[in-house]
């Protein structure tokens, strides 16, 4: 379990890229939230901490499926 819970902490702290836009829409569910003049808003940066969280969590899940399949 110890593994585990190393391997879903490396994946947390993963300096990984952002990936595309359209792959975050699908993990959110809604698109961005839109601006007028495309300025930064509360709801635009939560929006955004969100979907790179769930793209981490993501992330971590796949590490540990591989690390239980490799474990078996």
């Amino acid at each position: 379990m110890q593994t585990f819970q190393m391997l879903a902490s490396t994946a947390a702290s993963l300096n990984t890229p952002t990936p595309p836009m359209v792959y975050l829409q699908l993990l959110m569910g809604r698109p961005f939230p839109s601006t007028a003049d495309g300025s930064e808003t509360r709801e635009r940066l939560e929006w955004m901490l969100e979907a790179e969280a769930r793209y981490r969590l993501k992330l971590a899940q796949k590490i540990l499926d591989i690390a239980q399949a490799e474990h078996k």
